[in-house]
């Protein structure tokens, strides 16, 4: 059966947004590592263009300016991270084992590659203004609501669950950012690995769960 010029205009279309939506996801995936790298003061819209195989007035197409473009970037991971821990049903597990289920999958996730420097250098430019206007926080609060629930239930210390939340990323996550620095430590060890990661991590949370503990 030949296709008429109505079915052509609607495949033409579908194929224009079916390109329009892998463009996008390209330029973000190079503007999160241009981002972690250098924040938003820093990252060069030309790199991400190079990078990505466009032209910086496409970019500009698609987000307008670099400013909306770093908005994005963080939207997306902090979307990302928090659809895959709510997969988890965290509320269905004692407070210790939605800790390290949380943890494990934050590290786990390829989304979680490039938070850490991106939030560090949000925090040292920016002083958390889009981190805030983004709801950067509702990974946090996450954590917070399990410590909460453990105090509730008798398992954890009465202590800050905000301080707490904190702590456990603080201390699971430093990993990350500063991997490089303490791939001297470790220097039979590829720095980038994520069993490496989840080591460090792991042992990490003993420390930290054993402070929170009421039975230890």
């Amino acid at each position: 059966m030949p296709i008429n010029n109505e079915t052509r205009k609607v495949m033409s279309t579908s194929q224009r947004i079916r390109d329009a939506h892998a463009t996008q996801k390209a330029i973000l995936d190079s503007a999160e590592r241009e981002f972690a790298s250098y924040g938003l003061a820093g990252a060069r819209t030309e790199v991400i263009a190079a990078d990505t195989g466009v032209t910086k007035a496409m970019i500009h197409h698609y987000f307008q300016t670099k400013e909306r473009l770093y908005e994005a970037t963080i939207e997306r991971i902090i979307n990302s991270l928090l659809a895959s821990i709510n997969e988890l049903r965290l509320e269905a597990m004692a407070p210790e084992q939605a800790i390290r289920t949380l943890v494990t999958r934050l590290i786990e996730s390829g989304s979680y590659q490039h938070y850490p420097g991106i939030m560090m250098n949000e925090s040292l430019q920016n002083k958390g203004k889009y981190f805030r206007e983004k709801g950067g926080l509702r990974l946090q609060w996450e954590i917070i609501a399990i410590v909460k629930r453990g105090i509730s239930d008798g398992v954890f210390r009465s202590v800050s669950p905000e301080i707490a939340a904190l702590t456990i990323l603080g201390a699971a996550g430093y990993i990350y950012p500063a991997r490089y620095n303490m791939s001297q430590l470790f220097p039979n060890q590829n720095p980038d690995s994520k069993d490496l990661h989840l080591s460090y991590a792991n042992q990490a949370l003993d420390i930290v769960l054993e402070g929170l503990s009421l039975s230890r």
